[in-house]
């Protein structure tokens, strides 16, 4: 008899958590890979951009503990300014950045604007020109208020490396540019639980740092 009852308790408690588990199943599949490529990436703490071969433009596979999860790419030709969006395995654009501005002064000042998957506005992106030796850009929240601002460091030999740091002086993420691979490979880590700025923007922003970088090397 007890063991009859210890089996009902047992069979109870399995259908107890069924009726749990089940409904946060259906609820995971029915995710579409937009979806799941921006909750991935906004609770990633280390994402890596390997860019691809033979590709005129910039393109990088977006790695996630190794794996593909989606791909980064540029458009640094277009005759209405810079486009870069990131996209997830269907082909849906999940972020994107379009240049809002070019102007000549101390160097080349750029700026952009940040889209979400419906296509709204969700901040911007100011090039600092007055920022000497340091190469930076300055982050703005929807109501145009700096929040955070990247730094490059032009004086590392064999690597790149890139810090983001909200207006505190709190470390937000570090990147790491390494180039000794047979392609380019970068590794970028949320350093803190702030999400002032984005996984997704701090990937695009990677991505235009290097394809400047990359200009320049050239017109040596």
């Amino acid at each position: 008899m007890k063991k009859l009852k210890k089996l009902k308790k047992l069979i109870l408690l399995l259908m107890v958590i069924t009726s749990f588990v089940q409904p946060l199943t259906i609820y995971a599949a029915s995710k579409t890979p937009a979806q799941k490529l921006d909750e991935q990436l906004e609770q990633a703490k280390k994402v890596e951009l390997v860019q691809k071969f033979f590709r005129l433009s910039t393109s990088y596979d977006i790695k996630i503990d190794g794996k593909v999860v989606g791909t980064l790419t540029g458009d640094f030709w277009h005759p209405f300014g810079d486009s870069l969006k990131i996209e997830s395995s269907d082909g849906t654009v999940i972020y994107s950045e379009q240049q809002s501005r070019r102007m000549l002064s101390l160097s080349i000042a750029r700026g952009g604007v940040f889209y979400n998957q419906a296509g709204e506005f969700d901040g911007a992106l100011r090039e600092n020109v007055w920022a000497l030796f340091w190469h930076q850009y300055q982050f703005l929240d929807k109501s145009g208020t700096v929040i955070a601002a990247s730094r490059r460091n032009p004086w590392q030999l064999f690597s790149t490396g890139y810090q983001v740091k909200d207006t505190q002086g709190v470390k937000l993420y570090r990147a790491t540019t390494e180039r000794w691979h047979l392609t380019k490979q970068i590794k970028i880590e949320r350093l803190g639980d702030d999400d002032k700025v984005s996984m997704k923007q701090m990937l695009i922003v990677t991505a235009i740092e290097e394809a400047i970088a990359e200009s320049k090397a050239k017109d040596k």
